[in-house]
């Protein structure tokens, strides 16, 4: 592996423990986390709004991807 590609490995798995212990941290105080899959926002956690899945504000729309 040269190192451009260890760097970039190390990278990545130093982000993916950020975000593994930030969502940990954020479940241990009843926080939320909201994420992004199969195309849509998703909220998770005890206190997550309670948002229908088809509202998304005018606003909002600007910042989601396009639907192909």
């Amino acid at each position: 592996m040269d190192p451009i590609d260890k760097f970039a490995m190390e990278g990545l798995e130093s982000l993916r423990r950020a975000v593994s212990q930030e969502l940990e941290r954020k479940r241990r105080l009843g926080h939320y986390a909201v994420f992004w899959r199969d195309g849509r926002v998703v909220f998770e956690g005890a206190d997550a709004p309670d948002i229908p899945e088809n509202h998304i504000s005018d606003c909002d729309s600007e910042f989601l991807p396009k639907q192909k």
